[in-house]
């Protein structure tokens, strides 16, 4: 007997997050009447705490006032014997995060455009949310602020939905805004974000612009659209807000232009993707032990990543804020098993770029990312007599970030950093594995950095 929940049939676990579990649940009604949602539980230990009530109900509360084609849409807050829920829309469809871990382990190409596509998509849903107002017209200042892989779901004719705005902040939350927290995955926060300084819309830009970023590592290499859809993607990356597009539909319109007459293919081309992946639908969110009593519902997904949480008072953590930006590493989930040398590329019907060249490569190079101009090594001018260089070496690749900026991917040419401590990441997107080093650069001096990313 399969157990319920304010009058839902819980028919098996979609994931599982920080604040609760989400299942797959029915309501059945009359005549044969079926209604498949998606549930989100309150976890019965965090049901204890007042504040994190507050803020489950805080979510439905925010996510009810969104009806946009491009947002999850939450139907029901309910309580049950004091078990708190939420039934959102279901979305039968993988998890943006589900569908790079595919292409990793297949190495398919995703078509550039097509990235682009679906990030305008989310970028409309965003604008929607934070153009927001209440029955007096007044702006809500609502801002997602967690807008990542895992939370953006893709399905079949063209389905793209945002979902997750569990740490949206807009005056329903204000009490909360104000408590000195960063909360959200810390590879996707704006530098802003990463100090506790006060947000808007222009950081969910910022996150869009990385989301962009990482699809674009699995796109086919030189293709003219995705050179411009990388400039988009920089753009939205900036450090400071004001040099980012200004909004969510500003950023959407730049990617709809580069894209062009592509977008009347983008329907069948997510169609064919998603047939030639077979990725299992479903919401993707953290990964946890189990616990009872709906640990009979639990069932392993080879595609399960924890998500990586950055949450703690300012005054409590050794947070690194430089000019340049802020550079926060985490340690990384052990990396999805890659295939062996050697597999042979899926390449879908609507990509008609040139094929890569059919060269076997080496262990080390497997994964190496394309040849790019756009991501070639760049180099750095001397910034005055104070400097000194930092030889950078990854296995087998990384992007190399500084003090929260990315200067490039490896092999690369020595840096020239200013004399003084600096933070210093290698992420490697594919392996979804980093490393950070805090290195002190002494005026004149050569310090050597390496870094093994395959675990």
């Amino acid at each position: 007997m399969q157990p319920m929940l304010g009058g839902y049939r819980l028919l098996r676990l979609l994931g599982s997050g920080g604040m609760g579990d989400v299942f797959l649940a029915e309501r059945h009604g009359p005549e044969r009447f079926v209604k498949q949602v998606a549930l989100k539980q309150l976890h019965p230990h965090r049901s204890r705490n007042a504040d994190t009530v507050a803020s489950f109900l805080d979510e439905a509360r925010i996510t009810a006032r969104l009806v946009h084609p491009h947002i999850a849409q939450v139907l029901e807050l309910g309580e049950d014997g004091g078990r708190f829920f939420i039934t959102m829309e279901y979305v039968s469809g993988p998890s943006l995060r589900t569908l790079l871990d595919a292409t990793a382990r297949t190495r398919t190409l995703l078509p550039a455009w097509l990235s682009g596509w679906v990030m305008a998509r989310v970028l409309t849903g965003l604008a929607h949310a934070h153009a927001l107002r209440d029955e007096q017209g007044n702006p809500l200042g609502l801002v997602h602020r967690d807008l990542s892989p895992e939370n953006v779901m893709v399905g079949r004719h063209g389905t793209v939905k945002v979902t997750d705005f569990g740490l949206a902040k807009a005056f329903l939350s204000q009490e909360r805004r104000e408590s000195g927290a960063v909360r959200g995955k810390a590879d996707y926060m704006p530098p802003e974000q990463l100090r506790g300084q006060p947000l808007d819309a222009r950081a969910d830009v910022f996150a869009c612009g990385r989301v962009l970023e990482e699809l674009l590592k699995f796109a086919e290499p030189r293709e003219e659209m995705q050179l411009r859809l990388a400039a988009i993607a920089r753009d939205a990356q900036a450090i400071t807000p004001e040099e980012r597009p200004a909004s969510a539909a500003d950023m959407a319109e730049q990617l709809d232009a580069a894209i062009g007459a592509r977008a009347l293919e983008a329907v069948a081309a997510l169609d064919a993707l998603l047939d030639g992946l077979d990725v299992a639908g479903g919401i993707q969110t953290e990964a946890r032990a189990p616990t009872r009593p709906t640990e009979a519902l639990r069932t392993p997904s080879a595609a399960a990543r924890p998500r990586r949480y950055f949450k703690a008072g300012l005054a409590g953590v050794g947070l690194l804020a430089l000019a340049g930006g802020v550079a926060f590493a985490l340690r990384p989930a052990r990396p999805t098993p890659l295939p062996p040398s050697g597999v042979t590329t899926t390449r879908l019907p609507s990509v008609t770029a040139p094929a890569r060249p059919a060269v076997e490569p080496r262990n080390d190079e497997a994964l190496a990312p394309p040849p790019h101009p756009d991501l070639a090594p760049k180099r750095h001018a001397p910034l005055g007599p104070r400097v000194g260089q930092v030889v950078v070496r990854a296995n087998p690749w990384a992007e190399v970030w500084v003090d929260g900026r990315n200067l490039g991917t490896t092999p690369m040419e020595p840096l020239s950093l200013a004399a003084g401590n600096h933070v210093v990441t290698f992420k490697n997107p594919v392996l979804r594995t980093e490393r950070s080093f805090r290195v002190l650069v002494k005026p004149g001096g050569r310090a050597v950095l390496k870094a093994q990313l395959r675990e």
